[in-house]
């Protein structure tokens, strides 16, 4: 009876960033409005694999 997402991190930045880009990220934050759960994968590895994660992890 939950509503659940589930996302691979790498994914969900690069819809973040094309939907910012387009002017709808206001549209795509509401479609989490009724979400009981959002389950990020591979968020290690996103951050392994990114200059900004090894921004955070120092």
């Amino acid at each position: 009876g939950y509503e659940v997402r589930f996302y691979r991190v790498s994914d969900l930045v690069d819809t973040l960033e094309r939907v910012w880009k387009e002017g709808k990220l206001q549209q795509f934050r509401n479609k989490f409005k009724k979400v009981d759960l959002i389950i990020l994968d591979e968020l290690c590895e996103a951050l392994h694999n990114s200059s900004y994660g090894k921004l955070i992890i120092m």
